[in-house]
Protein backbone atom coordinates (compact mmCIF):
# COMPACT_ATOMS: atom_id res chain seq x y z
CA UNK A 1 0.00 0.00 0.00
CA UNK A 2 2.85 2.39 0.86
CA UNK A 3 4.33 2.09 -2.66
CA UNK A 4 0.97 2.88 -4.27
CA UNK A 5 0.49 5.92 -2.06
CA UNK A 6 3.99 7.20 -2.88
CA UNK A 7 3.23 6.95 -6.60
CA UNK A 8 -0.19 8.62 -6.30
CA UNK A 9 1.33 11.46 -4.27
CA UNK A 10 4.08 12.15 -6.81
CA UNK A 11 4.37 15.51 -8.57
CA UNK A 12 5.05 13.64 -11.82
CA UNK A 13 1.78 12.85 -13.65
CA UNK A 14 3.38 9.80 -15.26
CA UNK A 15 4.16 8.35 -11.84
CA UNK A 16 0.56 8.93 -10.70
CA UNK A 17 -0.70 7.42 -13.94
CA UNK A 18 1.56 4.39 -13.53
CA UNK A 19 0.48 3.87 -9.93
CA UNK A 20 -3.19 3.91 -10.91
CA UNK A 21 -2.55 1.46 -13.74
CA UNK A 22 -0.92 -0.90 -11.24
CA UNK A 23 -3.96 -0.56 -8.95
CA UNK A 24 -6.30 -1.22 -11.88
CA UNK A 25 -4.53 -4.46 -12.82
CA UNK A 26 -4.27 -5.55 -9.21
CA UNK A 27 -7.99 -5.07 -8.60
CA UNK A 28 -8.83 -6.86 -11.85
CA UNK A 29 -6.60 -9.85 -11.06
CA UNK A 30 -7.33 -10.23 -7.34
CA UNK A 31 -10.98 -10.49 -6.39
CA UNK A 32 -10.02 -11.29 -2.80
CA UNK A 33 -8.68 -7.81 -2.02
CA UNK A 34 -9.48 -7.01 1.61
CA UNK A 35 -11.87 -4.20 2.58
CA UNK A 36 -9.07 -2.70 4.68
CA UNK A 37 -6.84 -2.36 1.61
CA UNK A 38 -9.63 -0.76 -0.43
CA UNK A 39 -10.57 1.60 2.41
CA UNK A 40 -6.95 2.76 2.74
CA UNK A 41 -6.54 3.25 -1.00
CA UNK A 42 -9.88 4.72 -2.02
CA UNK A 43 -9.42 8.30 -0.69
CA UNK A 44 -6.30 8.65 -2.84
CA UNK A 45 -8.02 7.26 -5.93
CA UNK A 46 -10.95 9.63 -5.33
CA UNK A 47 -8.49 12.52 -5.26
CA UNK A 48 -7.04 11.31 -8.57
CA UNK A 49 -10.49 11.44 -10.20
CA UNK A 50 -10.13 15.24 -10.10
CA UNK A 51 -6.44 15.30 -11.07
CA UNK A 52 -5.23 18.17 -13.27
CA UNK A 53 -4.19 15.65 -15.93
CA UNK A 54 -7.02 14.10 -17.94
CA UNK A 55 -5.16 10.83 -18.54
CA UNK A 56 -4.74 10.42 -14.78
CA UNK A 57 -8.46 11.09 -14.25
CA UNK A 58 -9.28 8.48 -16.89
CA UNK A 59 -7.22 5.69 -15.34
CA UNK A 60 -8.36 6.63 -11.81
CA UNK A 61 -11.98 5.95 -12.73
CA UNK A 62 -11.06 2.90 -14.82
CA UNK A 63 -9.05 1.45 -11.91
CA UNK A 64 -12.23 1.03 -9.85
CA UNK A 65 -14.35 -0.54 -12.59
CA UNK A 66 -13.25 -4.14 -11.80
CA UNK A 67 -14.60 -3.80 -8.24
CA UNK A 68 -17.46 -1.36 -8.86
CA UNK A 69 -20.13 -4.01 -8.29
CA UNK A 70 -18.83 -5.01 -4.85
CA UNK A 71 -17.21 -1.74 -3.73
CA UNK A 72 -20.26 -0.34 -1.86
CA UNK A 73 -20.34 -3.50 0.28
CA UNK A 74 -16.64 -3.37 1.16
CA UNK A 75 -15.90 0.22 2.13
CA UNK A 76 -17.61 2.82 4.37
CA UNK A 77 -20.60 4.57 2.80
CA UNK A 78 -19.09 8.02 3.29
CA UNK A 79 -16.23 7.04 0.96
CA UNK A 80 -18.65 5.79 -1.68
CA UNK A 81 -20.68 8.99 -1.49
CA UNK A 82 -17.48 11.05 -1.71
CA UNK A 83 -16.56 9.10 -4.86
CA UNK A 84 -19.95 9.53 -6.55
CA UNK A 85 -20.01 13.23 -5.61
CA UNK A 86 -16.61 13.62 -7.25
CA UNK A 87 -17.79 11.79 -10.38
CA UNK A 88 -20.89 13.97 -10.69
CA UNK A 89 -18.69 17.07 -10.32
CA UNK A 90 -16.30 15.78 -13.00
CA UNK A 91 -19.12 15.69 -15.56
CA UNK A 92 -19.12 19.49 -15.65
CA UNK A 93 -15.59 19.72 -17.06
CA UNK A 94 -15.77 16.82 -19.54
CA UNK A 95 -16.25 17.15 -23.29
CA UNK A 96 -16.05 14.97 -26.41
CA UNK A 97 -12.26 15.16 -26.41
CA UNK A 98 -11.72 14.22 -22.76
CA UNK A 99 -9.97 10.88 -22.38
CA UNK A 100 -11.66 10.36 -19.02
CA UNK A 101 -15.26 10.72 -20.21
CA UNK A 102 -15.94 7.05 -20.89
CA UNK A 103 -14.49 5.65 -17.66
CA UNK A 104 -16.08 8.34 -15.46
CA UNK A 105 -19.58 7.92 -16.92
CA UNK A 106 -19.29 4.11 -16.86
CA UNK A 107 -18.11 4.04 -13.22
CA UNK A 108 -20.91 6.39 -12.15
CA UNK A 109 -23.47 4.18 -13.91
CA UNK A 110 -22.09 1.06 -12.24
CA UNK A 111 -22.20 2.62 -8.78
CA UNK A 112 -25.70 4.06 -9.13
CA UNK A 113 -27.04 0.57 -9.85
CA UNK A 114 -26.91 0.17 -6.08
CA UNK A 115 -30.20 1.22 -4.55
CA UNK A 116 -28.68 2.75 -1.42
CA UNK A 117 -26.54 5.09 -3.53
CA UNK A 118 -29.51 6.23 -5.61
CA UNK A 119 -31.52 6.66 -2.42
CA UNK A 120 -28.77 8.90 -1.01
CA UNK A 121 -29.28 11.36 -3.86
CA UNK A 122 -33.04 11.02 -3.87
CA UNK A 123 -33.16 11.81 -0.16
CA UNK A 124 -31.53 15.20 -0.67
CA UNK A 125 -28.69 14.39 1.74
CA UNK A 126 -26.03 15.18 -0.85
CA UNK A 127 -24.90 18.71 -1.58
CA UNK A 128 -26.79 18.80 -4.90
CA UNK A 129 -30.21 17.38 -5.65
CA UNK A 130 -30.96 15.16 -8.62
CA UNK A 131 -32.71 18.12 -10.22
CA UNK A 132 -29.25 19.70 -10.45
CA UNK A 133 -27.19 16.59 -11.15
CA UNK A 134 -29.15 14.66 -13.75
CA UNK A 135 -29.26 17.42 -16.42
CA UNK A 136 -25.46 17.20 -16.48
CA UNK A 137 -25.90 13.96 -18.39
CA UNK A 138 -27.55 15.63 -21.35
CA UNK A 139 -24.37 16.43 -23.37
CA UNK A 140 -23.31 12.79 -23.12
CA UNK A 141 -26.54 11.54 -24.69
CA UNK A 142 -25.13 12.48 -28.08
CA UNK A 143 -21.50 11.59 -27.37
CA UNK A 144 -19.48 10.03 -30.17
CA UNK A 145 -18.73 6.91 -28.08
CA UNK A 146 -21.63 4.45 -27.97
CA UNK A 147 -20.91 3.20 -24.44
CA UNK A 148 -21.02 6.78 -23.12
CA UNK A 149 -24.45 7.32 -24.72
CA UNK A 150 -25.67 3.99 -23.32
CA UNK A 151 -24.42 4.58 -19.78
CA UNK A 152 -25.83 8.11 -19.76
CA UNK A 153 -29.27 6.67 -20.57
CA UNK A 154 -28.93 4.05 -17.83
CA UNK A 155 -27.96 6.74 -15.34
CA UNK A 156 -31.09 8.69 -16.22
CA UNK A 157 -33.19 5.58 -15.71
CA UNK A 158 -31.64 4.81 -12.32
CA UNK A 159 -32.13 8.36 -11.12
CA UNK A 160 -35.69 8.68 -12.38
CA UNK A 161 -36.93 5.26 -11.27
CA UNK A 162 -38.65 6.95 -8.35
CA UNK A 163 -40.13 10.40 -8.80
CA UNK A 164 -40.12 11.12 -5.08
CA UNK A 165 -37.06 13.06 -3.87
CA UNK A 166 -37.54 14.15 -0.28
CA UNK A 167 -40.45 16.56 -0.33
CA UNK A 168 -40.02 17.52 -3.98
CA UNK A 169 -40.43 15.82 -7.31
CA UNK A 170 -37.84 15.49 -10.01
CA UNK A 171 -38.89 17.42 -13.06
CA UNK A 172 -38.42 15.29 -16.14
CA UNK A 173 -38.68 17.91 -18.87
CA UNK A 174 -34.93 18.22 -19.57
CA UNK A 175 -34.45 14.47 -19.20
CA UNK A 176 -37.29 13.64 -21.55
CA UNK A 177 -35.87 15.97 -24.18
CA UNK A 178 -32.41 14.43 -23.67
CA UNK A 179 -33.72 10.89 -24.12
CA UNK A 180 -35.79 11.97 -27.14
CA UNK A 181 -32.66 13.54 -28.60
CA UNK A 182 -30.71 10.31 -27.99
CA UNK A 183 -33.25 8.11 -29.80
CA UNK A 184 -33.60 10.68 -32.54
CA UNK A 185 -29.86 10.45 -33.13
CA UNK A 186 -30.13 6.67 -33.25
CA UNK A 187 -32.81 6.89 -35.94
CA UNK A 188 -30.67 9.27 -37.99
CA UNK A 189 -27.65 6.97 -37.74
CA UNK A 190 -29.77 3.95 -38.68
CA UNK A 191 -31.18 5.82 -41.69
CA UNK A 192 -27.73 6.89 -42.86
CA UNK A 193 -26.39 3.37 -42.39
CA UNK A 194 -29.30 1.88 -44.35
CA UNK A 195 -28.81 4.38 -47.16
CA UNK A 196 -25.10 3.67 -47.33
CA UNK A 197 -25.26 -0.11 -47.33
CA UNK A 198 -28.74 -0.81 -48.57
Amino acid sequence: TRIFLQLLGSDDWQARHGGLLAIKYLLAARQDITPQFLTALLPHVIKSVSDDDDDVRAVAAAALLPVAASLPDKVPKDLIFALTDKLWTSLVILDDLSASTSSIVTLLAELLKHKNICDYYKSGKSGDSLEVLVPRLRPFMSHTIRSVRRDSCWLCMYCCKSEEIGSTRLRHSSLESSISEYFSNLRILFTLSSSRYG
